[in-house]
Parts: structure tokens; sequence; C-alpha cells
């Protein structure tokens, strides 16, 4: 189904070593490039038994928030005009509803203390803190731009990083939406969430799923992968395997209908499809989504709840 012709890599070395779990035991998924910035060929190797993937080569630090620097990237631009971004904005509102719903069901409290891991410009940790009053909401977002919409638009109080918060501060949940896939050390990541949280404390993650019907439709151009700003990519299996070993245990799984449209709209205008490209996006979208309602491991995007079990090392 991978119809679309892969950009060739040059005087790229083969990765040594997977730099999450250190396994020699590679595949190559595909060779893609940024086709949201500096159209730059990267790959993607996946990681034989972790059931996860990672983007090679990786960006140095120093270098990576120039890929960020795009007027598109609509998590980190909120007055983004257009048509697809006002789309982008009704679902984020409505998805937002749907992320409160599932929060509640979790963390039935009338106070509580919440960190939205990555917050971009703040909409949905804003969100938060007006449907719940008596929630303490605060922000992790090492975007400076992103990070400050994020203070004077919804008044958060948003650090850096996890180093940059009091040392003794805890919180009830932690959350974490499409932005775990961005770090360079997500077990780094984890076990910072993992002590940062109460016991039994609620982590909700949501992640692009690389093993969606859509990705495998869209092969090297499925916008999910993002590369090179998605340094790590997740299956169901790969992400539940890699929080297990944080001290975390998982709860529920639940689909991102509205991610596999938005997916597939973007993977069509990197293939340049033309208006064409509309309609066989809307039909991979409703494809992708009849295979996750049967099995949500087929989502094209997953929110994961999971419950701090343990004390992570």
């Amino acid at each position: 189904m991978r119809t679309h012709t892969q950009p060739q890599l040059t005087d790229t070395p083969a990765p040594p070593q997977c730099p999450l779990s250190g396994s020699y035991g590679l595949r190559l998924l595909c060779r893609t490039r940024d086709f949201g910035c500096s159209g730059e060929a990267f790959e993607v190797w996946e990681s034989a038994g972790n059931h996860f993937c990672f983007t090679w080569p990786a960006p140095p630090p120093e270098v990576m928030p120039r890929y960020y620097d795009m007027p598109a990237y609509l998590s980190h631009n909120s007055e983004q005009k257009g048509l697809f971004a006002a789309v982008y904005r009704r679902v984020r509102t409505f998805m937002n509803r749907r992320k409160l719903r599932l929060i509640a069901s979790y963390v039935p409290l009338r106070k509580a203390r919440v960190l939205d891991f990555g917050c971009g410009t703040g909409d949905f940790a804003g969100f938060l803190a007006k449907a719940r009053p008596g929630w303490s909401v605060a922000g992790i977002e090492p975007g400076e731009s992103a990070a400050q919409q994020a203070r004077e638009r919804h008044g958060l109080a948003v650090s850096e990083s996890f180093g940059a918060l009091p040392a003794t501060e805890r919180f009830s949940l932690v959350t974490a939406w499409h932005a775990l896939e961005h770090v360079p050390d997500p077990a780094e990541t984890l076990r910072e969430m993992n002590l940062r949280l109460v016991h039994h404390g609620k982590l909700v993650i949501a992640l692009p799923n690389y093993t969606s019907y859509d990705a495998e439709f869209y092969g090297s151009s499925w916008a999910g992968l993002d590369t090179p700003r998605h340094l790590f990519h997740y299956s169901p299996k790969g992400i539940a395997k890699l929080a297990a070993s944080c001290g975390f245990r998982l709860e529920e799984k639940q689909g991102m209908p509205f991610d596999a449209f938005y997916v597939s709209l973007l993977s069509e205008q990197y293939r340049k499809s033309g208006f064409a490209g509309f309609f066989r996006a809307a039909l991979i979208g409703l494809l992708s989504n009849i295979y996750g309602a049967s099995n949500v491991n087929r989502s094209s995007s997953v929110i994961y709840v999971f419950t701090k079990t343990e004390e992570a090392s």
C-alpha cells in the first residue's frame, strides 16, 4: 500500500543501537523527510521486541527549536488563520470536553493539582482550569513563545521543565497530549512524571499510533511521523511496556477518531494530491476509524490512562 516514493538518505550512518532500549535488534521502518519545515531526510527505525520506533538521525537539542519555527504548527500558534486552522480549533474544543469526561471518571475530586506536560499555548490546561475551578492547573512547555501565550491568555503557571518546579510539588493527575513523542528521553520523562504524582495518581497520555490503518496506508508520508519533531513513535504495546518499566499500570485505552481524518488530510497534502486527496483522506480516515472501533490498537491516535503503582527508580 505504500505507493509514495521515499526520499533517499545520503551519507547517513546506520544507527548502532536504539537510543532508548540499547537494543541492536533494529528494522528500518521507512525513509521519510521533514514535510512541514526543512525538507531534510530522516529514517524511522523500529526497535525489535520493544514495539516502538525512533527517528534517525535525531537533531542535536541546540538546533531542535528551528524545526518548530513554522506558522502551521498549530499547537504552538493559536492564532493561525484559514479554514484548516478553524476546523482544527472547533475539533479541539469538542475533544477538550471529551478529555474532561474521561479525566473526571478517574479523578472524581473537587480539589486536585494537575500538570499538563507539553501544554503548548495552554488551550487544554486553560479549558480544564475554567471547567474545574477547584483544581489547580499548571503546565510544562519548553517552547518560550508558546509558554508565554499560555501565561498571558489563560493565566497559567507554566514552567520550562520538571526541574523548574518546586521539589516538593506533587500532583493527582499528569496529562501529556501528543507530547511524549517529542522528548529525547521518554523513559526519563515518564520517571519524572511518576515522581511528581501522588501514590495511585493518574497519568493520561495521547500518542500517534504507527501501527494504525492510516499509518500503514500512507507509509513514509504519514503525517503522524512528523520527523524530526517526533523523536519516538509508539504502538499501544510499546508505550504500555515502557510505562510499566517506569512504575505505571495501564487502565484504559481510547481511540481519537478525529485524528485519523486530520492526519490523513495532512498526509495527502504532503503527497501533493490536489483536490482528489481530500476525498481519499476522508475515505482513509473513515476506514481507520472502522478498524479502530473494532480494535483500539488500530486507531490513528490513542489515549492511554495509567495509574502510578510504584515509585520509579
